[in-house]
């Protein structure tokens, strides 16, 4: 089983991230100054790989962008749609509703009043009220 599921994680990350660990779990067997200096240069090793493994993968993917931009829109177009995330919301609508509600409302303890607020509340509230008292 792959250690990272993402595309431009290669074999050389993993045995960086390999090696990284090794030295790791021999630091916290042994908390000598020479096995810390060892496991934090495999560290910076480590994420320097990372880095550069993405950017190089990220130069790949735009390169490729590139020239289906102007040779095959159908591939361009896969490039595009598969480049973006769909981005879940991190709290669901119901969280911000009543959050807001707790906000607007004169009893809660987040309420802070504001002139334009009370305003147009009352503008609105006053305007509901009078619907209701018209006839059909």
């Amino acid at each position: 089983m792959p250690y990272h599921s993402s595309p431009w994680f290669d074999d050389n990350c993993a045995e960086k991230r390999h090696s990284f660990y090794d030295l790791l779990n021999i630091y916290r067997d042994n908390k000598s100054d020479r096995n810390r200096v060892n496991m934090v240069t495999a560290r910076s090793d480590y994420k320097f790989t990372l880095r550069k493994a993405r950017f190089e993968y990220d130069k790949s993917q735009t390169d490729k962008l590139n020239s289906a931009r102007l040779n095959n829109a159908k591939e361009y177009w896969k490039l595009l749609k598969n480049s973006t995330r769909p981005c879940q919301p991190n709290s669901p609508m119901t969280d911000f509703m009543r959050y807001f509600k707790a906000v607007n409302s004169p009893d809660s303890t987040l309420f802070v009043p504001d002139e334009d607020v009370m305003n147009f509340n009352d503008t609105y509230t006053l305007r509901e009220s009078y619907k209701l008292c018209l006839p059909n």
